[in-house]
Protein backbone atom coordinates (compact mmCIF):
# COMPACT_ATOMS: atom_id res chain seq x y z
CA UNK A 1 0.00 0.00 0.00
CA UNK A 2 1.43 3.37 -0.99
CA UNK A 3 2.87 5.38 1.88
CA UNK A 4 3.05 2.48 4.36
CA UNK A 5 6.45 1.44 5.72
CA UNK A 6 7.91 -0.30 8.74
CA UNK A 7 9.91 2.21 10.71
CA UNK A 8 11.20 0.33 13.75
CA UNK A 9 11.18 -2.82 15.84
CA UNK A 10 11.16 -2.39 19.61
CA UNK A 11 12.60 -4.48 22.42
CA UNK A 12 12.20 -4.27 26.19
CA UNK A 13 15.62 -4.37 27.85
CA UNK A 14 16.79 -4.99 31.41
CA UNK A 15 20.02 -2.98 31.35
CA UNK A 16 19.92 -0.02 28.98
CA UNK A 17 23.63 0.80 29.19
CA UNK A 18 24.64 -2.77 28.42
CA UNK A 19 22.13 -3.06 25.58
CA UNK A 20 23.26 0.18 23.94
CA UNK A 21 26.90 -0.95 24.18
CA UNK A 22 26.07 -4.35 22.68
CA UNK A 23 24.10 -3.00 19.72
CA UNK A 24 26.75 -0.30 19.16
CA UNK A 25 29.88 -2.44 19.50
CA UNK A 26 28.60 -5.75 18.12
CA UNK A 27 26.11 -4.67 15.43
CA UNK A 28 27.45 -1.19 14.63
CA UNK A 29 24.27 0.72 15.48
CA UNK A 30 24.50 4.34 16.58
CA UNK A 31 22.32 6.05 19.17
CA UNK A 32 20.02 8.45 17.33
CA UNK A 33 17.99 9.82 20.18
CA UNK A 34 17.12 9.15 23.81
CA UNK A 35 13.63 10.05 25.00
CA UNK A 36 13.03 10.19 28.75
CA UNK A 37 9.27 9.63 28.83
CA UNK A 38 9.38 9.90 32.62
CA UNK A 39 12.06 9.81 35.31
CA UNK A 40 12.00 5.98 35.19
CA UNK A 41 11.04 5.19 31.59
CA UNK A 42 13.46 5.71 28.70
CA UNK A 43 13.17 5.01 25.00
CA UNK A 44 16.36 4.93 22.90
CA UNK A 45 16.38 4.79 19.10
CA UNK A 46 19.39 3.25 17.34
CA UNK A 47 20.16 2.77 13.67
CA UNK A 48 22.80 2.31 11.00
CA UNK A 49 24.07 5.42 9.26
CA UNK A 50 23.74 5.31 5.50
CA UNK A 51 23.58 8.08 2.99
CA UNK A 52 20.38 6.90 1.34
CA UNK A 53 18.23 7.46 4.41
CA UNK A 54 20.15 10.11 6.32
CA UNK A 55 20.90 13.23 4.31
CA UNK A 56 24.18 15.12 4.59
CA UNK A 57 25.63 12.72 7.16
CA UNK A 58 23.22 13.94 9.85
CA UNK A 59 22.40 10.93 11.93
CA UNK A 60 21.87 11.96 15.54
CA UNK A 61 18.97 14.14 16.57
CA UNK A 62 18.96 16.77 19.30
CA UNK A 63 15.20 16.96 19.78
CA UNK A 64 12.24 14.62 19.59
CA UNK A 65 10.81 16.88 16.87
CA UNK A 66 13.89 16.34 14.67
CA UNK A 67 13.74 12.56 15.06
CA UNK A 68 9.97 12.49 14.54
CA UNK A 69 10.29 14.55 11.35
CA UNK A 70 13.00 12.20 10.02
CA UNK A 71 10.92 9.13 10.93
CA UNK A 72 7.70 10.49 9.46
CA UNK A 73 9.39 11.62 6.23
CA UNK A 74 10.92 8.17 5.77
CA UNK A 75 14.53 9.36 6.11
CA UNK A 76 14.97 7.37 9.33
CA UNK A 77 13.91 3.76 8.71
CA UNK A 78 15.02 0.38 9.95
CA UNK A 79 15.45 1.61 13.50
CA UNK A 80 15.71 -0.34 16.72
CA UNK A 81 13.84 1.06 19.72
CA UNK A 82 14.99 0.00 23.19
CA UNK A 83 12.44 0.44 25.99
CA UNK A 84 13.72 0.50 29.55
CA UNK A 85 11.77 1.01 32.76
CA UNK A 86 13.49 1.16 36.13
CA UNK A 87 11.64 0.68 39.38
CA UNK A 88 13.17 1.95 42.57
CA UNK A 89 15.74 -0.58 43.76
CA UNK A 90 15.54 -2.54 40.51
CA UNK A 91 17.79 -2.65 37.46
CA UNK A 92 14.84 -2.90 35.09
CA UNK A 93 11.16 -3.67 34.93
CA UNK A 94 11.54 -6.88 32.96
CA UNK A 95 13.71 -8.56 35.59
CA UNK A 96 10.80 -8.83 38.00
CA UNK A 97 7.53 -8.51 36.17
CA UNK A 98 7.84 -9.59 32.57
CA UNK A 99 9.65 -12.07 30.39
CA UNK A 100 8.41 -10.45 27.18
CA UNK A 101 11.35 -8.96 25.30
CA UNK A 102 9.78 -8.19 21.91
CA UNK A 103 7.73 -5.05 22.28
CA UNK A 104 6.22 -3.99 18.95
CA UNK A 105 6.70 -3.19 15.28
CA UNK A 106 6.34 0.47 14.34
CA UNK A 107 4.42 1.15 11.12
CA UNK A 108 4.11 4.57 9.47
CA UNK A 109 0.99 5.21 7.35
CA UNK A 110 -0.30 8.26 5.48
CA UNK A 111 -3.47 8.42 7.59
CA UNK A 112 -4.18 6.51 10.81
CA UNK A 113 -7.97 6.92 10.49
CA UNK A 114 -7.93 5.20 7.10
CA UNK A 115 -5.74 2.42 8.51
CA UNK A 116 -8.31 1.93 11.30
CA UNK A 117 -11.09 1.73 8.70
CA UNK A 118 -9.13 -0.87 6.70
CA UNK A 119 -8.70 -2.97 9.83
CA UNK A 120 -12.42 -2.65 10.62
CA UNK A 121 -13.26 -3.89 7.11
CA UNK A 122 -10.52 -6.51 6.59
CA UNK A 123 -9.66 -7.57 10.13
CA UNK A 124 -8.39 -11.09 9.29
CA UNK A 125 -8.32 -11.80 13.01
CA UNK A 126 -6.42 -8.64 13.95
CA UNK A 127 -7.66 -6.75 17.00
CA UNK A 128 -7.59 -3.01 17.64
CA UNK A 129 -6.35 -2.48 21.21
CA UNK A 130 -6.43 1.29 21.05
CA UNK A 131 -7.67 3.68 18.40
CA UNK A 132 -5.81 6.91 17.71
CA UNK A 133 -6.95 9.57 20.16
CA UNK A 134 -7.77 7.05 22.90
CA UNK A 135 -5.64 6.49 25.98
CA UNK A 136 -4.02 3.03 26.18
CA UNK A 137 -4.92 0.42 28.78
CA UNK A 138 -1.53 -0.08 30.42
CA UNK A 139 -2.82 -3.10 32.34
CA UNK A 140 -3.64 -5.07 29.19
CA UNK A 141 -1.64 -6.43 26.26
CA UNK A 142 -0.28 -2.98 25.30
CA UNK A 143 1.15 -2.44 28.77
CA UNK A 144 2.76 -5.87 28.65
CA UNK A 145 4.21 -5.29 25.18
CA UNK A 146 5.74 -1.96 26.19
CA UNK A 147 7.10 -3.45 29.41
CA UNK A 148 4.73 -1.25 31.38
CA UNK A 149 2.54 -3.50 33.44
CA UNK A 150 -0.16 -1.83 35.51
CA UNK A 151 1.63 -2.52 38.79
CA UNK A 152 4.49 -0.30 37.66
CA UNK A 153 2.29 2.76 37.90
CA UNK A 154 0.03 2.00 40.85
CA UNK A 155 2.05 4.35 43.08
CA UNK A 156 2.84 6.88 40.36
CA UNK A 157 -0.25 8.00 38.42
CA UNK A 158 1.63 11.02 37.02
CA UNK A 159 4.11 8.71 35.29
CA UNK A 160 1.28 6.58 33.89
CA UNK A 161 -0.30 9.74 32.48
CA UNK A 162 2.97 10.83 30.80
CA UNK A 163 3.39 7.47 29.08
CA UNK A 164 -0.29 7.31 28.09
CA UNK A 165 -0.15 10.77 26.52
CA UNK A 166 2.93 9.77 24.50
CA UNK A 167 0.84 7.00 22.88
CA UNK A 168 -2.31 9.10 22.34
CA UNK A 169 -1.96 9.54 18.56
CA UNK A 170 -1.00 5.93 17.85
CA UNK A 171 -3.24 3.08 16.73
CA UNK A 172 -2.29 -0.11 18.60
CA UNK A 173 -3.22 -3.35 16.88
CA UNK A 174 -2.61 -7.03 17.59
CA UNK A 175 -1.96 -9.08 14.47
CA UNK A 176 -3.69 -12.49 14.22
CA UNK A 177 -0.81 -14.05 16.20
CA UNK A 178 -0.94 -11.49 19.01
CA UNK A 179 2.08 -9.35 18.00
CA UNK A 180 1.67 -5.64 18.71
CA UNK A 181 1.82 -3.21 15.79
CA UNK A 182 2.13 0.50 16.64
CA UNK A 183 0.66 2.53 13.77
CA UNK A 184 1.48 6.23 13.49
CA UNK A 185 0.58 8.77 10.85
CA UNK A 186 3.11 9.94 8.29
CA UNK A 187 2.04 13.52 8.98
CA UNK A 188 1.48 13.14 12.72
CA UNK A 189 -2.28 13.27 12.11
CA UNK A 190 -4.95 10.80 13.16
Amino acid sequence: MAGYFFNHAALNVRNLTRSIAWYRDVLGLQVLFTFRASPRYSVVYLGHSNSTTHSKGKFTYQTAAQLTEAMMSGRARGLLELNHHTQQGEKGLNRRTSTQRFSHLGLIVPNVSLAQERLDIHGYGGVILKRAGELPDLEGPAGKAYGLLGEVFENDPAEAELVSQALLGALLVLDPDGNLIEVQSLQGET
